[in-house]
């Protein structure tokens, strides 16, 4: 019997996670796997007797194994979360990053938060989750860096210095060592003058994501 529960306890925990991760919500994928904590509360009900009265009485039958077993099914819940939420976050880190470029950094920003939210309210300490996370920053970062230096190259910019630009990144792309606003113009040098105004909001773009961990700006389609 009890091998029968624990399978129906995986299932209610796994199944609609896996849905939403399968159609690509990650964010209803996170919202799963707190709602099933829930569900697996309620079919913890048969520890109860009776309840009765307008206050709710209720009376334990085992106090002391409902108490454990509670413990045991928050802890089988965490162990669960952690990868899936993990995972998740994973496939949002590297999902579309080439075919829809920096216009989806504020739909997986969105996704990424719901999913933070989800891991802090459960209490989640697991290292892949926390590589997945400053993963994601660094990741999204260089792809701003690289969205502006590709802009540059259609305002005629010498070939060479953009080459220079793109060797920064491939130098540190595993780093979180982003270059300032200085570099960037010292490597530019005289062709710093052929910027226009959205390769100068493109600078400030990614400079400010490098910072703050948010767009500065709405960005509604690649260019």
């Amino acid at each position: 019997m009890r091998t029968v529960k624990n399978i129906i306890y995986i299932i209610i925990i796994m199944v609609p996670a896996m849905y939403f991760g399968y159609t690509g919500k990650p964010a209803e994928m996170g919202i799963a796997v707190v709602a099933s904590a829930l569900a697996l509360t309620f079919i913890n009900m048969d520890k109860f007797e009776f309840f009765k009265g307008a206050g709710f009485e209720a009376q334990l039958r085992k106090v002391e194994k409902a108490t454990e077993e509670a413990y045991a099914t928050i802890d089988t819940l965490k162990a669960v979360a952690a990868p899936i939420i993990a995972e998740t976050l994973h496939s949002i880190n590297y999902a579309m990053r080439f075919s829809a470029g920096v216009a989806e950094i504020q739909r997986k920003l969105d996704a990424k938060h719901e999913l933070d939210r989800v891991a802090e309210s459960l209490g989640l300490k697991y290292e892949p989750l926390n590589k997945e996370q400053a993963n994601f920053y660094r990741l999204h970062t260089w792809d701003l860096y690289s969205w502006a230096v590709n802009h540059f190259s259609k305002l005629k910019v010498d070939h060479e210095i953009i080459k220079q630009l793109h060797d920064v990144r491939k130098e540190k792309r595993y780093t979180d060592d982003f270059p300032s606003k200085e570099q960037i113009v010292s490597i530019l040098q005289s062709e710093y003058s052929k910027l226009d105004q959205e390769g100068l909001d493109r600078i400030e773009d990614f400079l400010y994501f490098a910072k703050n961990k948010n767009l500065r700006r709405q960005i509604t389609e690649e260019e």
